[in-house]
């Protein structure tokens, strides 16, 4: 039950800070820095006073705990989102918000870790879908 609740918690936050905070535009010339920092700071105010992961966006890969990061990742121990060039490169051939769902995707996964919402592969990556697509 204590799951159900932090879970429904994090919808209605979720929600509710993407209907007040954000406005994304599908605007591919839109710098990548302005989307990406856009959402995490958007995001930002649905975890409180708990702890906010680290954000890396420039480079192709990154030295972790959780080995090298060589695409879209949200590393636990280290409590840190990778996001690499090629993916942001990628997402934008659909648009800025397919790079601000990749973002909120691996921002969801830190929001599980917080929360202790266990991490189960299929579960937890259908969560992290429902709520970058409910932040868009």
């Amino acid at each position: 039950m204590l799951l159900s609740k932090h879970f429904a918690h994090l919808l209605i936050t979720t929600f509710t800070v993407a209907a007040s905070t954000l406005k994304v535009h599908a605007q591919p010339e839109v710098p990548r820095e302005v989307v990406i920092n856009t959402v995490y700071k958007g995001i930002q105010f649905i975890h409180g006073s708990v702890p906010v992961p680290d954000l890396y966006f420039n480079g192709n890969s990154l030295e972790s705990s959780c080995g090298l990061l060589t695409s879209s990742r949200y590393c636990p121990p280290e409590h840190v989102i990778f996001i690499p060039n090629r993916d942001i490169k990628w997402a934008y051939q659909y648009g800025d918000a397919a790079l601000a769902y990749i973002v909120a995707h691996e921002y969801a996964h830190a929001m599980q870790k917080v929360y202790n919402i266990p991490m189960v592969r299929l579960t937890s990556e259908k969560q992290a879908d429902c709520l970058a697509g409910l932040y868009l």
